[in-house]
């Protein structure tokens, strides 16, 4: 319609032309369906996370238009070209809301639109989710070992954030932590002692720390009658297994049997003769007389 106009039309005329034109592309080229609670001319979400790229269009009729659009934002940066009908844009943790707006040119080669313009709302992403350290607690033979305490002693950004728990009858224990969580964790049961303490910075996944019962001394007991009906048990780890091997006066072997001893040092009431190892172990036994 205006492209016919000569140059020898007069500026009013010109002026009228351009007026028509923008009248048009307002009335036919702009529809009003809401997107997001916005004007449709900027395609994307009106609430994004900072921090986090996005992804906004200008309208399929405005790229269809052959128009360059031309972005300004507020609350953010916009992530390589500016003059694109698609963006990449991320929102700054500094800023509450932002603005995107797009102008358009060489749309019969002059600007007919400014400017669109698209409210956002920024918001902190979720915290992540908390995680879990646990585990399971052993003897030496592997088994299990009920009734520890494993303690947790924050550091760091996690001081004064100490739990502890306790193993249960199997010997296994978890505990769910904040994400980021810096701990010293170690074990503890009277009279036992178990393998070094543990410290874990900055834990952002779950994590599975194992103990077990420790004794270099409790590798070889010994067994000492003292008297005719006493044996003295020496060189004990308590947590650690023993296995008794019976035998009567006749040096006939009678039973074996399971030893969990209570202290580094026992005396046991019999008048067998009694042969001591530490179970789960190719050692030798040591023999009362």
């Amino acid at each position: 319609m205006c492209r016919n106009i000569t140059h020898t039309h007069t500026q009013r005329t010109k002026k009228l032309c351009l007026l028509l034109l923008l009248l048009v592309c307002n009335r036919f080229g702009y529809s009003q369906t809401n997107y997001n609670g916005w004007e449709d001319q900027i395609i994307g979400p009106a609430t994004a996370v900072y921090g986090q790229a996005v992804t906004y269009a200008t309208a399929a009729y405005v790229q269809q238009s052959g128009c360059t659009p031309h972005w300004q934002i507020t609350g953010g940066v916009i992530n390589g070209s500016s003059t694109s009908h698609n963006i990449s844009v991320t929102w700054s943790s500094n800023a509450t809301t932002g603005t995107l707006q797009f102008s358009t040119t060489n749309c019969q080669g002059v600007q007919i639109a400014c400017c669109y313009v698209l409210e956002v709302v920024i918001e902190s992403p979720p915290p992540p989710p908390p995680v879990t350290i646990s585990g399971y607690v052993t003897n030496n033979c592997g088994t299990g070992v009920e009734g520890v305490t494993i303690k947790f002693t924050g550091t760091g950004n996690s001081v004064g954030q100490n739990p502890s728990t306790v193993t249960d009858y199997a010997g296994y224990y978890s505990v769910t932590v904040p994400y980021g969580y810096s701990s010293t964790i170690s074990a503890s049961k009277p009279n036992h002692q178990f393998s070094a303490s543990q410290n874990y910075t900055n834990t952002t996944a779950n994590r599975t720390l194992n103990f077990s019962v420790v004794g270099q001394q409790g590798l070889t007991p010994s067994a000492t009658r003292g008297s005719q009906d006493y044996i003295t048990f020496g060189g004990l780890v308590v947590g650690y297994v023993y296995l008794l091997a019976y035998y009567d006066t006749n040096g006939a072997f009678l039973r074996y049997e399971d030893f969990y001893p209570w202290a580094s040092s026992q005396v046991y009431m019999t008048d067998y003769k009694i042969c001591i190892k530490l179970k789960c172990s190719s050692g030798a036994y040591n023999c009362s007389n």
